[in-house]
């Protein structure tokens, strides 16, 4: 509940009480809903504590809940972006990622050169869509094989 509540003080004070094998575990501790300390600091945008959970212990973000739902996601739901938008450049693979808020009107612009990662991960999207694809028509083939088979239908 401290990390929940913002609780810095807290929140170090307890973690310093923790053997360093142990502290891994403790981040990693869910609630009946799967959700980590970590989880609930981003949810109520206390960024103070998403920074040293993350920056001083390694908490990992990419956690999901029960819900499916990561610290970042759990941010952005809940409108805390500037918890969001730290994530976002703290974890972007991109060389070249800007974030500029726009308080007056409420928005936020990400903008990014692709970089290799982006390319990379366009050619494996690519690649698996193809596959995909093949796979699909051979499992087709198959199917037609099989019933013709069942048929007793010869190839001419």
């Amino acid at each position: 509940m401290a990390a929940a509540n913002g609780h810095l003080a807290v929140v170090k004070y307890l973690l310093s009480l923790l053997d360093s094998s142990d502290v891994k575990d403790f981040l990693e501790a869910k609630n009946d809903n799967g959700n980590t300390a970590l989880h609930w600091a981003s949810y109520n945008g206390h960024l103070e504590v998403v920074e040293y959970l993350v920056e001083e212990f390694n908490a990992d973000p990419f956690i999901k809940n029960n819900s499916g739902h990561d610290c970042i996601f759990e941010a952005e739901s809940n409108g805390k972006t500037e918890v969001e938008n730290w994530y976002l450049k703290k974890f972007t693979p991109e060389d070249a990622f800007d974030v500029e808020e726009n308080e007056k009107e409420g928005t936020t612009k990400i903008t990014y050169q692709p970089g290799k990662e982006s390319k990379l991960a366009d050619e494996q999207a690519r690649d698996a869509a193809f596959k995909a694809s093949i796979d699909k028509e051979d499992s087709e083939t198959k199917d037609l094989e099989e019933k013709a088979k069942t048929l007793n239908i010869e190839e001419s």
